[in-house]
């Protein structure tokens, strides 16, 4: 952190007067850590780190449980599946690891044992070496994504798009991206008996596929083509470059940042909702399915709309629990988008922080409480703010100092316990005041 970046800081934290946090614990593990996440209970958090090394760390003490071999040149991303229900043999209590990263491959590991269960060729360049010598050249595994039950991830490697069991095997192929996948997540709605569905995006838009099917595992159309790729259900086309995206928890609302400074937004439309738009003289975006494919849930079409002006690209999103609110870096501001009523549209969004009261350097990283409307922010300044929006939008309610740019933040899935993660290799975790 430069001399005039932490005279800038003090100042802004001087004004605020807001409290500092004090640490439950701390861990260093001297490396660039990429990516930070809690495991689904909570018991351990997984780091991937710049140098290639994936650590394992306790999740109530910090101390270190496992360094496992993780990935030639660097790791990129950790996930978490969802932990074992116990009826479940061989299941294990935490959940399956997955990490990503440089060499081309994604792999899974037993957190309690540390051992490697599978390594899953993400980027389709099997073997590692050929004829004796290296690869020159490996797409990188970026991006990684558990369904919502826990028992399929998704795997991104340029352009490639590929799902596995928790075993390791691949489930299916999906269609070359038209560019490099930027951001992968999975669609959950409620009283869809199909089930989750995969969306990627990338230059030019997003692609939603076809659910594999319900509880059964059973459409009534085969979700793949006759070569045994996934069928591309919808695809919502754009021009623009996406860094990000999420879907809100209802499924109904997917959000993306992107490298224009902006932010688009696609709403899912009844029946009813689209023909109201074209009585209106107001057009939704084209976005047929797939032929023979079932319904989804008396879906019709897609409306979006795009939020422009914000100082920086977006890499930084997140959706309140209860899917009211958007929040969004892009800036040294935080903005704040409310999905309330008829939605964003037209209406101007919340503005917190700024040099005054908040970031003095660009946000890098936000996250919203699992059920409550506290928000975390992180920024390249080294700071960790608390924004509590139910008791004031004009300042955080608490912060903490780090040595260098925040990378990650995330909330411990069922306390008010939040996790920091920095460049210069170190993490801690602070319990949020109520």
């Amino acid at each position: 952190m430069s001399v005039e970046t932490e005279r800038d800081v003090t100042r802004a934290r001087r004004q605020r007067g807001a409290p500092e946090l004090a640490p439950r614990w701390r861990a260093e593990v001297d490396d660039y850590v990429v990516d930070a996440r809690w495991s689904r209970d909570g018991a351990l958090v997984a780091l991937a780190c710049g140098e290639g090394q994936v650590v394992l760390l306790d999740g109530a003490t910090g101390e270190l449980r496992h360094r496992l071999g993780g990935h030639a040149r660097g790791a990129l991303a950790v996930a978490w599946s969802t932990p074992a229900d116990g009826r479940s043999e061989g299941a294990l209590p935490h959940g399956v690891l997955a990490t990503a990263g440089q060499d081309g491959y994604a792999r899974l590991w037993n957190p309690v044992t540390g051992d490697c269960l599978a390594e899953l060729d993400a980027a389709g360049v099997a073997p590692p070496v050929v004829g004796g010598a290296a690869r020159h050249f490996v797409p990188w595994v970026e991006h990684l994504a558990w369904s919502p039950e826990g028992d399929r991830l998704a795997t991104a490697a340029g352009r490639q798009v590929r799902l596995w069991d928790t075993a390791g095997r691949l489930v299916r192929r999906h269609p070359a991206f038209g560019a490099t996948v930027s951001a992968l997540a999975w669609r959950s709605r409620p009283g869809d008996s199909a089930g989750a569905r995969l969306t990627a995006a990338g230059y030019g838009g997003a692609e939603i596929y076809a659910a594999e099917g319900g509880a059964a595992g059973v459409l009534s159309v085969p979700a793949v083509d006759a070569d045994g790729v996934a069928i591309v259900e919808r695809h919502l086309a754009w021009r623009g470059s996406f860094l990000t995206m999420a879907w809100s928890p209802d499924g109904r609302v997917l959000a993306a940042g992107m490298q224009e400074s902006a932010i688009h937004i696609w709403v899912t439309l009844t029946a009813t909702e689209a023909a109201e738009r074209r009585a209106a003289g107001q057009t939704p975006i084209p976005t047929p399915r797939a032929p023979g494919l079932p319904p989804n849930d008396g879906e019709a079409a897609f409306d979006n709309l795009e939020m422009s002006g914000y100082p920086t690209k977006v890499r930084e999103l997140a959706w309140s629990g209860d899917g009211r609110l958007l929040a969004t870096g892009g800036g040294v501001s935080l903005t704040v988008w409310s999905f309330e009523g008829k939605g964003p549209a037209n209406t101007r969004p919340l503005q917190m922080g700024g040099p005054s009261a908040g970031h003095v350097l660009p946000v890098s990283d936000v996250a919203f409480h699992p059920s409550a409307l506290v928000l975390a922010s992180g920024g390249e300044d080294g700071q960790l703010l608390l924004w509590n929006l139910v008791r004031s939008t004009k300042k955080p309610v608490a912060g903490a100092l780090l040595p260098g740019a925040v990378t990650r933040v995330a909330w411990h899935p069922r306390d008010r316990t939040v996790l920091g993660a920095h460049a210069s290799g170190a993490v801690a975790a602070w319990e949020a005041p109520r």
